[in-house]
C-alpha cells in the first residue's frame, strides 16, 4: 500500500487496498480497522479501478465496497462513500 494523499479530516489516504483483498486474500473489513486505528482510509477510485482491471464485475467491486464500509462504518458512511465514489466515477466518464 502507498499513501498518495489525504482527506479534508487529515486522514491518510492509501492505494493497493485491491490487491489485498484479490491477491492476499486479505477482508476488507479487517483491512478497513486497521487503516482507521492508523488514522488512514482506503483510496475507493484506485479500490474500483484495480477490481476492473482485475476482471471484476463492476457490480461486484461495488457490492465489495458496500459491505465492508457498512459493516466497519455503519449504513451512513456506506451511503456517503457510495455517492462520492459515483461522483468521482461519472466525472472521469466511467459507468458504474
Amino acid at each position: 500500500m502507498k499513501i498518495v494523499g489525504k482527506t479534508e479530516d487529515g486522514k491518510k489516504v492509501v492505494n493497493g487496498v485491491f490487491k489485498m483483498k484479490d491477491t492476499f486474500g486479505l477482508p476488507l473489513e479487517m483491512t478497513l480497522n486497521l487503516l482507521d486505528k492508523q488514522g488512514m482510509t482506503v483510496d475507493w477510485i484506485s479500490f474500483w479501478k484495480e477490481g476492473i482491471q482485475a476482471g471484476w464485475k463492476p457490480e461486484a467491486v461495488l457490492l465489495t465496497i458496500e459491505t465492508a464500509v457498512g459493516d466497519v462504518f455503519g449504513s451512513q458512511y456506506r451511503k456517503e462513500t457510495i455517492r462520492r465514489l459515483k461522483y468521482c466515477l461519472i466525472k472521469e466518464g466511467v459507468k458504474s
